[in-house]
């Protein structure tokens, strides 16, 4: 899929890091597409407008070799 510039719309990626035991870490990003390699102010603000949220590290079960 190629961005069609004349829409100011980001592309949204996903990736996931995972194994047998489960996710070990997920990142999420938008990439914008226009000249200026910025977000539009519309998508700035409203990411500046989430709540923070702290993620804890938490491991459930063990490895077991």
């Amino acid at each position: 899929m190629f961005p069609r510039t004349n829409y100011d719309l980001p592309i949204f990626g996903v990736d996931l890091v995972g194994s047998q035991s489960g996710i070990a870490a997920a990142i999420v990003d938008l990439s914008p597409v226009n000249r200026d390699r910025t977000l539009a102010p519309a998508y700035s603000q409203g990411l500046a407008n989430l709540p923070q949220i702290n993620f804890i590290w938490v491991r459930l079960g063990q490895i077991v070799m």
